[in-house]
């Protein structure tokens, strides 16, 4: 322990000292840090002073111990936490008397070895661990036998295959001329380019003790420059998508080599023939064209693309108006003989604009909340940008309220339709055009006549009403809705019990002269239910056991009658 020593040389000597000589030098400035290090120091003297086991590891017995090992030790009930690790030749711990294993493995490669021991009280033992010899394999990746050896190469290792074919991966990396340190033996070694596409796999041996250096040869690569032009000689386009695929084969088929985007990209990839694809990122321009790539050159090709024109779409309802922004656009090749068309593009929004290739195509507008469309031709002019506008009907909207009477509070639980207005005499029959549920539901249609209908979701009522649209404009209408009761059904036997099995129909009544029959408006297996009914008289008919009771009653306009049958009654 060293107390106030500030010098940087003392305390090099110092630490030289105590560390020769088995210890460890402490620093102290203060009274504080003193008594800290020295209670410190004696920790360790302590802790020395119980060491009772020594470990060896050894390529053969009695050899010299290796360093470059790591440790482990487990007490033989406990397999799965170490009570001692570390890593050297000849670590040294303090264990409890009992039996225990050693975990052996090497730092750098791939030996590893256990042993079981047993450590007596009151005695201080050696344990030596037999562990492989080792060997060294030196990779080099070269184009030639001899050659200059490649630097941009990934490696891996892996065993041979076993019955099934199938290999595990050993050790693996990337760089020039890698050692790896492996238990002898046969392996497979996979050398690959690390920016191109060559690739070898080359069968290896390691021997215990020695240094192999092994070349495996990889194809030579050539390296491709890409651009693409408007024109021979023109200034390369930047926002490209690249593939580059084999030839097709003899079914037509090819197979992707590489891909990528951007202005002049470069590939490295091995000799031969290929195709290369550029595509217009942001428009519909694209191109194919046949490259070679020679072993060891560098090869510059221009990919020579059709030159885009853009198009700007404005939907106005009236030339020279404000554009539309709630717009769903399609642009489609004009029809062709058989008056198909094809989908270019599509989006939605104020003025999109398309980047194209030159032609006439249709442009569709249409309404994203109502049915206003449009299709218009448009031209798309190399290198110019052109701005259409697209003539779309104007919309109004349309507010349903459903009422009990005029200027009442709106009501909710509604179905709503709304159809085409078709005169009384017309063979033509209404087309709904929209529908919804909801309290107050507003729609955006186009000018006209209509008629709304409207539902309970919960009772009977129904309503329908003449409504128009006007251009431009919101029209709020008022539909008077019947006005509904409700009744709630029970039942009970003789003895006042409450079944629970019931099952329940509602009928409407007739007249005992009519030759209508009843109509069966609401049924369920509830033991207690509620239905919301029109104003009128109607028949409660309960099936319990097999049998059938009824009852009579009438429901009143917004009140609630409670209905209690006895099965007792005839049915």
């Amino acid at each position: 322990v060293g107390f106030d020593v500030h010098e940087k040389e003392a305390k090099e000597q110092l630490t030289c000292l105590a560390e020769n000589t088995g210890g460890k030098f402490m620093a102290a400035h203060d009274a504080d840090s003193l008594k800290s290090s020295l209670s410190e120091a004696v920790r360790e003297v302590k802790k020395k002073a119980n060491e009772n086991v020594q470990l060896f590891a050894v390529n053969e017995e009695g050899g010299e111990p290796l360093e470059e090992v790591s440790w482990q030790v487990f007490s033989l009930s406990d397999s799965k936490t170490p009570v001692a690790y570390g890593r050297g030749n000849t670590p040294k711990y303090s264990l409890e008397p009992g039996t225990y294993v050693a975990h052996v493995k090497s730092v750098k490669g791939k030996a590893k070895a256990e042993k079981e021991f047993e450590v007596p009280a009151d005695e201080f033992i050696k344990q030596e661990v037999l562990l492989a010899t080792e060997g060294v394999v030196h990779l080099v990746a070269v184009t030639e036998p001899g050659g200059e050896p490649l630097k941009k190469v990934h490696w891996r290792v892996v065993t041979l295959p076993n019955d099934m074919g199938k290999s595990e991966s050993v050790t693996y990396g990337k760089g020039a001329q890698p050692e790896y340190r492996l238990l002898p033996g046969k392996y497979l070694a996979k050398a690959k380019s690390i920016h191109g596409k060559a690739e070898a796999t080359q069968e290896i041996e390691v021997l215990a003790g020695k240094k192999n250096r092994i070349e495996i040869v990889l194809a030579e690569e050539g390296l491709v420059e890409l651009f693409a032009v408007n024109e021979a000689g023109g200034k390369p386009l930047d926002k490209i998508h690249w593939s580059v695929t084999t030839l097709p084969d003899s079914m037509g088929k090819t197979n992707q080599v590489t891909y990528g985007k951007g202005a002049q990209p470069k590939y490295r990839l091995l000799p031969g023939k290929y195709l290369a694809k550029a595509k217009s990122i942001h428009g519909k321009a694209e191109a194919t064209q046949e490259i070679e790539v020679l072993a060891g050159k560098s090869n510059k090709i221009e990919v020579v693309l059709a030159q885009e024109g853009i198009i700007k779409l404005s939907a106005v309802n009236e030339k020279g108006g404000k554009a539309l922004d709630k717009i769903h656009w399609s642009v489609t090749t004009l029809p062709d003989e058989m008056g198909k068309t094809k989908r270019v593009t599509y989006g939605k929004g104020a003025q999109p604009e398309y980047r194209l290739l030159p032609g006439k195509y249709l442009a569709k507008a249409e309404s994203i909340k109502g049915p206003a469309e449009a299709i218009q031709e448009i031209e798309v002019i190399a290198g110019k940008k052109v701005t259409t506008e697209v003539l779309l009907p104007s919309e109004g909207i349309l507010e349903l309220v459903a009422v009990h009477s005029t200027g009442g509070d709106a009501l909710d639980g509604l179905y709503w339709e709304v159809f085409s207005h078709v005169e009384a005499d017309s063979l033509e029959k209404p087309k709904r055009v929209i529908y919804g549920k909801g309290d107050q539901p507003t729609y955006q249609l186009l000018p006209g006549k209509y008629v709304a209908k409207v539902k309970s979701t919960k009772g009977m009522a129904t309503a329908e009403q003449s409504v128009e649209v006007f251009a431009l404009k919101k029209n709020r209408v008022e539909v008077i809705f019947p006005e509904e009761g409700e009744v709630e059904l029970s039942a009970v036997t003789p003895e006042g019990a409450s079944p629970e099995k019931i099952y329940w129909e509602v009928f409407t009544q007739i007249e005992p002269d009519s030759i209508e029959k009843p109509e069966r408006v609401r049924n369920g297996g509830e033991k207690s239910p509620r239905y919301r009914l029109l104003p009128g008289k109607y028949r409660a008919q309960a099936t319990y056991e097999r049998k059938k009771f009824s009852k009579d009653f009438e429901v009143k306009a917004g009140k609630l009658t409670r209905e209690e049958l006895t099965l007792a009654q005839s049915g």
